[in-house]
């Protein structure tokens, strides 16, 4: 049975985006389609790619910003990117606050995993 998700969190940056799943080890390829065995195919700007499994980058409903859609049932690119994508749109939500600072002239002062899955990251700016 099928679980059609879209994932959590407004991508709004495709190439920090495709940074960060490469460095998780998931192959980015750019506009397509991509597949799952249980529910067809989709149209997306991105198409993500590991041990088999598929998940898409798919334009939302406002100019500029995208999501994650995937089958999670059964989808093997789910242990790397998490059930409904949740690990790769939190390392990107990371990343873009770590980029956000440096255009901002700040040094991260430390980074913390919390209890509840998030991160916690201070931030000197001078």
């Amino acid at each position: 049975m099928s679980h059609w998700t879209r994932g959590l969190g407004v991508i709004k940056d495709l190439y920090l985006l495709e940074r960060v799943a490469e460095r998780m080890g998931v192959q980015v390829t750019r506009e397509g389609e991509f597949e799952s065995v249980w529910a067809g195919t989709a149209k997306c700007e991105r198409t993500l790619k590991k041990d088999g499994g598929t998940a898409g980058v798919v334009r939302g409903n406002k100019k500029g910003e995208y999501y994650l859609q995937l089958d999670n049932y059964q989808n093997p690119i789910c242990a790397t990117i998490g059930q409904n994508g949740r690990e790769l749109t939190h390392q990107y939500m990371v990343e873009k606050v770590r980029e956000e600072a440096a255009l901002m002239g700040g040094t991260i002062i430390s980074e913390e995993s919390v209890h509840d899955g998030s991160t916690e990251i201070l931030i000197n700016v001078a």
